[in-house]
């Protein structure tokens, strides 16, 4: 019977022994000087010891071992750990963070748990200390901390929302730019502070980003508290792990004002190099009105009227009377206010009769032979006399590189493919001859603007124009 009962007792010792050593979490038992007793491997891989350096430390604080105990307590506390206050309090201690080094010389944190062993009513005097590594969980908060603190001082408005649209984080910035209150915003979606005027091209881009996953770039106004709004920047990023979509924005208002101001006086200056293709159209319809109204007053002075000549002069007026009305409104298209034009569904070809008006008496003037062609029914989204006013700036770019040329040309083409509408304007000058930067911000800038995109085409033996845009499907397509 003893040895049956002694067998039961070692194989319960073994069977807590292989707990022990199964554990994840590293294992001290210490005595109430601070002396290790028993330990677990895990205590052995988070503290950088091998089994004989743990077991030859003790800690009796005396003369012949002051070094070693300085040194251990430059890696495990020992007896001066916040843990051993367990044994004078007789209460548990959790989740105590220590810094640890350990014997290579790298430093450690650590999550200590402190169990006092209470037998009967007499002061504990063994302590067990189960603890565990974590030193990456403080390195993600430390980082979670910084991202935390950029969050709130960026100078860029930030916004973390779910798929629905509604506003899950903002940062202050946010709030200090717009006016409302936190309450006013979470309970709002993101579209309903977006200018009426730029919604749709908003729901495009978001649309475009739910479905391909991707981050996007866009510029819309946005509405403050006054009701009056801002021109923000955005770069949106969604996270497909938490469905969340995490903009930023910078506020570009001041800057746009400046574009624009620099727009328009692009757009005055292109409607100048116009005015001489404009001026020869009005004065030949003109002196063609005049010149036939003068024959109708000397042969009716005369008295010689024929009705039939009467008739096609009067014809031959309302022709001239015509083409000098469509190229007035061609002009007033080119010329009008574009900072607040809204963005639409417009036809190219809508687009290019008024550019192709204003532009064709200049180069036929000049002798530069000026093609057209577009292939398809195509629709883009934009500001119309936007596109119109880069149409004419970047012909008149074209035009200025080849004029003095022999056999010069300039060809404007437009096709649709794999939902992309491209827009070319090539001339017959070298590839190598690269306009200048300065002259081609604007037209970028503007094309950017009306989520497009614009380049210089290196690969092209001739001198060439690329835009294109996001294609707009509607009708059929057919040759032009």
């Amino acid at each position: 019977m003893p040895n049956s009962k002694n067998g039961g007792f070692n194989k319960t010792i073994i069977n807590l022994n292989a707990l022990l050593q199964s554990m994840v979490e590293g294992m001290i038992l210490q005595n109430n000087i601070g002396k290790i007793i028993q330990f677990n491997q895990a205590a052995l891989d988070i503290l950088g010891f091998s089994e004989e350096q743990l077991k030859d430390l003790d800690f009796i604080d005396s003369h012949e071992r002051e070094r070693d105990l300085k040194e251990w307590n430059k890696i495990f506390p020992g007896k001066n750990h916040i843990g051993m206050d367990s044994l004078k309090t007789k209460e548990v201690q959790r989740n105590i963070v220590l810094r640890i080094f350990r014997r290579d010389g790298e430093v450690r944190w650590i999550s200590l748990n402190a169990v006092p062993i209470l037998k009967d009513n007499l002061p504990p005097t063994q302590l067990i200390c189960t603890f565990t590594d974590i030193t990456e969980m403080r390195k993600v908060l430390n980082d979670l901390k910084q991202v935390q603190l950029l969050f709130n001082i960026s100078h860029d408005l930030m916004i973390i929302a779910n798929q629905e649209g509604y506003f899950k984080r903002i940062n202050p910035r946010f709030i200090n730019v717009l006016g409302y209150s936190l309450a006013d915003i979470i309970s709002h979606k993101f579209l309903n502070f977006v200018h009426e005027d730029d919604v749709d091209a908003t729901q495009l881009e978001m649309q475009k980003l739910l479905e391909k996953k991707e981050s996007i770039h866009f510029v819309n106004r946005y509405r403050t508290k006054n009701n009056d709004y801002r021109v923000f920047d955005w770069v949106v990023v969604p996270d497909s792990e938490t469905n969340l979509i995490y903009f930023t924005a910078r506020d570009i208002t001041d800057y746009k004002a400046e574009e624009l101001d620099i727009i328009h006086s692009s757009k005055v200056y292109s409607i100048g190099e116009l005015t001489t293709g404009i001026v020869y159209v009005l004065n030949g319809q003109l002196s063609i009105i005049s010149g036939h109204i003068s024959f109708l007053q000397t042969h009716i002075e005369q008295g010689h009227i024929d009705l039939n000549d009467l008739r096609d002069k009067i014809k031959s007026i309302e022709v001239s009377i015509h083409r000098l009305s469509t190229t007035t409104k061609e002009l007033a298209t080119f010329a009008r206010n574009i900072e607040n034009e809204r963005i639409s569904n417009v036809s190219l070809k809508g687009i290019l009769d008024n550019v192709i008006g204003l532009c064709k008496e200049r180069f036929r003037i000049h002798g530069v032979k000026l093609e057209t062609k577009l292939i398809g029914e195509l629709v883009i989204h934009s500001r119309e006399s936007q596109i119109a006013h880069v149409l004419i700036s970047l012909l008149n770019i074209a035009y200025n590189a080849v004029h003095t040329q022999r056999d010069s040309w300039v060809e404007l083409t437009g096709s649709a493919a794999n939902g992309v509408v491209r827009i070319t304007i090539t001339n017959s000058g070298h590839s190598t001859e690269v306009p200048n930067q300065k002259n081609l911000n604007v037209p970028k800038e503007i094309i950017e603007d009306n989520f497009g995109t614009f380049y210089f085409d290196n690969s092209s033996p001739n001198a060439r124009f690329v835009i294109e845009f996001p294609q707009v499907l509607i009708g059929e397509d057919v040759e032009d």
